[in-house]
């Protein structure tokens, strides 16, 4: 009947993880972009940090920067589905 929707993710059909990507839906727009520059200041804080850590702690900052990436792309998506493409 619907084909595509058997090859759509068991994931996206998850409550927990629809609620996680709609997180930002209700949040100020201006308070999105000031929230995306703290953590792309942070995310670039963290890869250059990552030059002089040790084994452990490149575990860790790894961790963080991942993190960092993937809240940037929520919020990024976010801004883009309001249709700000472009913000300071």
């Amino acid at each position: 009947m619907f084909p595509k929707l058997k090859n759509f993710p068991h994931k996206a059909q998850d409550s927990h993880y629809r609620a996680k990507l709609s997180r930002f839906q209700n949040v100020d727009t201006d308070v999105l972009i000031s929230l995306y520059k703290d953590i792309e200041q942070s995310h670039k804080a963290i890869i250059k940090a990552l030059d002089s850590a040790s084994s452990t702690q490149t575990f860790y900052f790894s961790a963080d920067a991942g993190n960092c990436a993937k809240t940037m792309v929520e919020i990024k998506n976010v801004l883009f589905s309001r249709g700000i493409r472009d913000f300071p």
